[in-house]
């Protein structure tokens, strides 16, 4: 897809509801092309 000046930029945007989070890590499983674990997983 290309706009007026060049190729497209897509931005994703991902929001994560803190309160419902209960740190599993199903996020980056689900995922991994746009999330990494930290050091703590």
């Amino acid at each position: 897809m290309y706009g007026p000046h060049g190729p497209a930029v897509r931005t994703l945007r991902l929001w994560i509801d803190w309160t419902a989070c209960d740190g599993r890590g199903w996020c980056t499983e689900l995922l991994p092309e746009l999330l990494d674990s930290d050091p703590d997983g």
